[in-house]
């Protein structure tokens, strides 16, 4: 759903992205705590056909992770 990161002297965590489809609100939701934004805040980019032929073809053969996402 996203990626934190961390900073200040007391590490406070912050959201740096959310993955296409999500948005901070559905972040803000799905914690316990409340969600600051790093300076650095954006969406991730959607995988590429490239990126997604590797991952089914040499990574996910079997394709548990499609199984497990649907």
């Amino acid at each position: 759903m996203a990626v934190f990161d961390f900073s200040g002297s007391n590490m406070t965590a912050r959201l740096k992205a959310v993955f296409p489809g999500y948005t901070v609100d559905d972040v803000v939701k799905s914690t316990g705590f409340d969600v600051e934004l790093s300076d650095s805040f954006s969406e991730i980019a959607p995988p590429t056909e490239e990126e997604l032929q590797i991952l089914r073809k040499e990574i996910d053969t079997k394709g548990i992770l499609r199984q497990e996402a649907e």
